[in-house]
């Protein structure tokens, strides 16, 4: 396994994934099963979110050559997520090496590729940052049910980001994206329903997708439940 960290020398870290890039024609198009996996585990989709996990199954698929985890690789830098450090540069400058190649991959297609291209033009990872040209890539991912593409279109109607606000809206990508079991979507659809804003307040519906996110190991779900309902927060049927 190949550890990511701030020990390993920039320069050195960056001629280690060009060579891996330049050996990525030998992988075929579709989504490496490794990668996939760190993903279910970053969301909570493998059933429980665990980022630990989640990042030893990333690394693995940095050191297969896939270009699309070389990609995530520079989308957790960029903020910190997954358990890595927050290193912009580092971040960035992965990203540069392999864009071209998560285009054409996203001009095919591919929903993992459109996805991370979403995540490029929203973070300016590789290209110049552009909301509208992020809300359209996570649009096309979405439509093909990319969970953490839901997600994020989710986010971009609950925030107003590049769009018009919309709750209801935003409450659509979110249930379809807590549906698929990433455990976010399910907290914010929960406090939709206890506000009832953009859909009918239902404190039932609350307490269910809270229960399912706090199953999943969302720490602010839990909380929400000791805190607001003392741990018993009750479905009615």
């Amino acid at each position: 396994m190949i550890v990511m960290n701030k020990l390993l020398p920039l320069s050195k870290f960056l001629s280690i994934v060009l060579s891996l890039t330049l050996f990525s024609c030998l992988h075929p198009p579709s989504l490496n099963r490794n990668l996939a996996t760190a993903i279910d585990y970053y969301t909570g989709e493998a059933g429980i979110v665990d980022d630990l996990i989640a990042r030893e199954y990333l690394e693995i698929a940095v050191s297969e050559r896939d270009v699309l985890a070389l990609m995530w690789l520079a989308r957790v830098y960029s903020t910190g997520r997954m358990g890595f450090p927050k290193d912009s540069e580092r971040a960035f400058s992965i990203a540069r090496l392999i864009i071209d190649e998560v285009a054409e991959r996203a001009a095919d297609g591919e929903p993992e590729a459109l996805f991370l291209m979403g995540t490029a033009y929203a973070e300016a990872l590789g290209v110049n940052a552009n909301l509208l040209k992020s809300a359209e890539f996570y649009r096309k991912a979405a439509e093909m049910n990319h969970t953490l593409a839901m997600h994020n279109l989710g986010n971009i109607f609950g925030d107003g980001i590049g769009v018009e606000k919309d709750l209801y809206r935003a409450s659509l990508w979110w249930r379809r994206a807590a549906q698929n079991g990433d455990t976010i979507p399910m907290l914010r659809l929960a406090e939709l329903y206890l506000s009832g804003t953009g859909v009918v307040k239902d404190v039932s519906q609350a307490c269910f997708w809270i229960k399912q996110s706090s199953m999943r190991g969302n720490v602010n779900a839990e909380k929400i439940n000791k805190e607001r309902f003392g741990g018993e927060c009750i479905e009615r049927n």
